[in-house]
């Protein structure tokens, strides 16, 4: 397939109306169109067409019981999609819409299964990216979007992430220009009596509760925190090395290909900061709040440390398995491991202070990479610029790679650049990747979110 690449930009008006026109024509045809969105770039197709929902998962290589969201330009299409549509939903679409907040709503007859992976639900958002929402008014039809990558994989913040990812595979990608958030919605179930927080993103709970009272959280989540705060599932530094990692990882659901991990790259590093390379926004994509996209629904549920009974850790059986206990996953990723790099990802963290990076964090960083580079393996840190200068006695070394994720109490800096730090370490044919942990209060939730399902759940307390 020869696929159709696009600009979407403002300052352009004629070029950007013709790719619109262009997009929403593929897509009234049954095609599939990547898109941005405020979040993550979308892999969108009518989501009322069940062919079209197969291609995106034929596309993606993604499980077809993996529920799509639904986007709309328009608030009133909620009635026309959902079986009933409570006063939770009303206040919370008049306070997030257009932003980054999908709902999950009882669907009506007129969704097909296809779309919403066999569930009697429907996942909702409403996009605030201009091209998104021109795109969806243009084309007359509701976009079913995960996020444009290959399943499992980061997800893409820039059309270049899309390109390397689905060239070939789809009609078209429409490049806006790097997104402004970064990370995907936030996910929230409204079918029970309290809405539920099934994936964290840029809106918090503490946002959504200000409009509706009380909100819980998915007991998956809470599962992903006592791993990162050190409770059960979590590997103690005494006993990680560079090898346990990847069967931790293997574990977890987590597939590498040999191919993809090229090995040296004869690299001495130069410090990588991909803060200007994929920054919040740029002055094409006029980038306001969200897109829901793919891949987890907030955390997955897991039984820790069990092992032995059907359904629990292959090899190694007092680490956490993807699949335990989910049977049928009720927003887009909850069973299946995502954001994932080719190398094997690892989180380092203090047991007594797991929202500081502290001097035990940062030596035992510099322990593991100082054993992976005497494997002369393509190793990288994943850090902020007020702990960068712990790591500089290894800058010189061979093989080993620096990436600063911008500053460590500016979230959204963090997670706009997330995922684009990840796919670096891919570039650079990073084969073990060692990352600091990061505070959890507003948006750290959600990156701390992301980070762990990257690594497999491989979190190492010191």
């Amino acid at each position: 397939m020869d696929t159709i690449l696009c600009t979407y930009d403002q300052n352009q008006p004629d070029e950007a109306a013709a790719s619109i026109d262009l997009a929403a024509k593929i897509l009234q045809q049954g095609g599939l169109v990547a898109f941005p969105t405020e979040t993550v770039y979308g892999l969108g197709g009518d989501a009322l067409d069940p062919s079209a929902s197969m291609r995106i998962y034929a596309a993606k290589g993604r499980p077809s019981d993996n529920p799509l969201i639904v986007h709309i330009a328009d608030k009133a299409d909620v009635w026309k999609l959902a079986e009933e549509v409570p006063e939770t939903a009303v206040m919370l679409m008049e306070a997030f819409w257009p932003g980054p907040l999908t709902i999950i709503l009882r669907k009506k007859p007129v969704v097909p299964d296809a779309t919403t992976g066999g569930l009697s639900t429907v996942a909702i958002r409403m996009p605030s990216h201009p091209a998104a929402m021109e795109m969806i008014r243009r084309s007359g039809v509701y976009v079913a979007a995960p996020s444009a990558n290959r399943s499992g994989r980061p997800s893409p913040t820039t059309a270049e992430h899309v390109r390397e990812d689905l060239f070939g595979a789809i009609d078209m990608i429409l490049d806006g220009g790097p997104v402004g958030i970064g990370i995907e919605s936030t996910i929230v179930d409204l079918t029970g009596e309290v809405p539920m927080i099934l994936r964290p993103g840029y809106i918090t709970r503490e946002m959504l509760s200000a409009i509706v009272g009380p909100v819980e959280l998915d007991p998956s989540l809470e599962q992903l925190d006592a791993e990162v705060l050190g409770g059960a599932g979590a590997v103690t530094a005494s006993t990680a090395t560079t090898t346990d990692s990847a069967k931790t990882q293997e574990s977890a659901g987590q597939t590498d290909d040999p191919a993809d991990l090229s090995g040296s790259t004869g690299q001495t590093d130069d410090q990588t900061d991909i803060s200007d390379s994929t920054g919040p926004t740029d002055g094409r994509a006029g980038i306001a709040r969200a897109n829901g996209q793919t891949d987890d629904r907030a955390g997955i549920a897991r039984a820790i440390g069990q092992s032995g009974s059907a359904g629990s850790p292959g090899k190694n059986s007092d680490l956490p398995a993807e699949d335990t206990v989910m049977q049928h996953p009720k927003a887009p990723g909850m069973r299946y491991t995502h954001y994932a790099p080719h190398g094997t990802l690892s989180i380092i963290t203090d047991r007594e202070h797991p929202e500081q990076v502290t001097q035990a964090v940062t030596a035992e960083i510099l322990r593991l990479t100082k054993e992976a580079l005497a494997e002369e393996r393509e190793t990288a840190i994943l850090t902020t610029g007020e702990h960068a200068s712990a790591y500089d006695s290894l800058t010189e070394v061979p093989h080993f790679h620096k990436i600063l994720l911008g500053d460590v109490d500016d979230g959204q800096t963090v997670a706009a650049h997330l995922y684009g730090a990840l796919r670096t370490c891919d570039t650079l044919g990073c084969e073990v990747i060692y990352s600091e942990s990061f505070r959890r209060d507003a948006l750290g939730s959600a990156i701390m979110n992301r980070l762990v399902k990257a690594a497999g759940h491989r979190v190492i307390s010191v």
